[in-house]
């Protein structure tokens, strides 16, 4: 019993010396301490048991005739039974060999398992027909025919199988009036004599026909009276190309080609199948003639936009300042006719020079266009005094124009848009946002997603443990913005794991000013938050009562000795 007190003491005496060892690290090494310690040697080898079987990747839906193969691991991976035992429960439906390969037998369900040193895992296998290569014929489509011939005329059907991929795809011809109208292998109808005949296609089980009247061929000549032409664009712009289709009427009109040809081929050519091609700019007439009769096509040839140049697409403003804009279009020979228009009045309006007046706090943008393409303006309006540049100079039409700062209140804008961020990663500029005890820099290198959008709010928060704020609603951010504390009290900074529902380190060289490219929960604190102390204030706690058990039982044993 000495022996066994004497062992106790010794194994406390070991708990305590690695609480201290783990103290000493832990001023050294804020965040992780290792413990290691190893197994009692044991001359004899230790069984191993099965703790589960992890059946790994699989498919649970199989084809009848289809294999797979199970790579199922034992676990732990030292464990001493390693040999795997399969079954299936139908083996009508699927079977499975010593070596965990499945083949399906028959449609239906079965069971899979493995089974191992005491443990199993199973799964549904299902087995389904094999899907049949034959696709049926669903529908035959006539296309464009006439139903009305001349004796010594012919046509070519164009009739279209449906489905595109059906396996069968070879039509047969009938016709219920050989001698009124013959149909050959190809779709030729040819009229013979008068009178009326029905013309059947069929393919795969499936047929469609129609009526066939066959007139006698006339003499005189059919006039055109009309040319239809279809809804066109009456613009085109230069290299850019344009179909006019021409419809004669009536129909069966003697003379139905129709001709095109262009007033002035300098600006527009046209081909015989009415297809214009824009050459430079102006105004130009397509003619398309058919018998007498002759349709005048106006169209005006125009040189296409490349851009829209304006001297600001971002504004910042303060309510009752004005800012004129000054747009011009490229190339100089497109349409330079150019209309503003703001998409919020109540925020700030423009007027047909460019003049913007903002009025009320918030964001809007101006729209410039030409007819052709249009181009955007960013406008924030908010109560900043501040300016980079206050001087002032009269425009032609004697407005102020002012050069506003990159400033801007969270009190009054209260989200960074897509566009405002769009517009700092492309002009590379930067922001500069002011809130209560905070401001938020974002510059425009800085941004890898211009589509995440920033959130200004940030309440900041103190309770026993320290400063605490939320950075974008928890929301993926654009990139790195800087944030900077009017007064952090703490030096550790902490973002929240939500997977891990704890707090973990995040290295911050200075407090006052943090670089941040993850959203979430931030805690500023002067505190060390250690992830191991709880655990290693049990294991102290543990020996201690080891030790105090062990010498109750020996002063249990002994006090006879004792007393005596």
């Amino acid at each position: 019993m000495k022996k066994i007190f004497s062992l106790l003491l010794i194994i406390y005496c070991m708990y305590a010396w690695l609480h201290v060892s783990f103290d000493v690290k832990a001023s050294g090494n804020t965040d992780t301490i290792d413990i290691q310690t190893s197994d009692t040697q044991e001359t004899g080898q230790k069984d191993i048991p099965v703790t589960e079987l992890d059946l790994g990747e699989f498919s649970d839906v199989m084809i009848v005739g289809e294999k797979q193969l199970l790579a199922v691991t034992v676990l732990p991976l030292d464990s001493t039974e390693s040999n795997i035992i399969y079954a299936s429960s139908n083996t009508s439906v699927a079977t499975i060999g010593g070596l965990g390969r499945i083949t399906a037998v028959s449609a239906g369900v079965t069971t899979i398992t493995a089974s191992c040193g005491g443990k199993s895992a199973s799964f549904t296998l299902t087995v389904e027909e094999k899907k049949s290569d034959h696709i049926a014929v669903t529908e035959l489509d006539m296309g464009d025919y006439q139903s009305k011939m001349e004796t010594g005329s012919t046509q070519l059907l164009s009739v279209t199988v449906l489905p595109l991929n059906a396996t069968e795809n070879t039509i047969t011809y009938v016709s219920s009036a050989p001698k009124t109208a013959s149909v050959n292998s190809m779709g030729r109808i040819s009229a013979l004599s008068v009178g009326k005949a029905t013309i059947t296609a069929s393919c795969g089980g499936k047929s469609v026909s129609f009526s066939l009247k066959v007139i006698k061929k006339k003499d005189d000549k059919i006039p055109v009276t009309d040319i239809e032409i279809a809804e066109h664009e009456d613009e085109l712009a230069v290299d850019k190309t344009l179909t006019l289709t021409a419809t004669v009427i009536p129909s069966d009109a003697t003379d139905s080609k129709v001709t095109f040809r262009s007033s002035n081929e300098t600006i527009a050519t046209v081909n015989s199948s009415g297809e214009v091609k824009g050459i430079s700019k102006g105004k130009v007439t397509i003619y398309a003639s058919a018998g007498k009769i002759t349709k005048k096509i106006p169209l005006n040839i125009k040189v296409e936009t490349a851009a829209i140049n304006i001297n600001n697409t971002y504004l910042v403003m303060k309510p009752k300042d004005t800012y004129k804009l000054n747009a011009n279009v490229t190339p100089s020979e497109a349409n330079q006719s150019i209309t503003y228009r703001s998409v919020d009045e109540e925020i700030a309006t423009v007027n047909q020079n460019g003049a913007v007046t903002a009025h009320s706090l918030g964001s809007t943008t101006i729209i410039v266009s030409n007819g052709d393409t249009s181009a955007a303006v960013s406008v924030i309006v908010n109560q900043s005094n501040e300016h980079i540049n206050d001087t002032q100079q009269k425009n032609e039409n004697k407005e102020v124009i002012k050069e506003f700062s990159n400033t801007i209140e969270a009190s009054t804008v209260s989200v960074v848009d897509r566009d405002t961020l769009n517009y700092l990663y492309t002009n590379k500029k930067s922001l500069n946002i002011v809130g209560e005890g905070y401001q938020i820099e974002i510059d425009g290198n800085d941004i890898v997603n211009y589509e995440n959008e920033l959130y200004t709010d940030i309440q900041l928060s103190k309770d026993n443990e320290g400063t605490r704020f939320v950075i974008n609603k928890k929301e993926y951010i654009c990139g790195e913005i800087t944030l900077l504390l009017d007064n952090p009290e703490g030096k550790y900074l902490y973002l929240y794991n939500d997977a891990k529902k704890k707090y973990e380190s995040v290295g911050a060289t200075d407090i006052k000013r943090l670089l941040i490219t993850i959203p979430g929960e931030y805690l500023i604190t002067d505190k060390k938050i250690n992830g191991n102390a709880d655990i290693i204030r049990y294991i102290f706690i543990a020996g201690g009562v080891l030790v105090l058990v062990g010498a109750g039982v020996y002063i249990f044993l002994k006090k006879g000795y004792w007393f005596w």
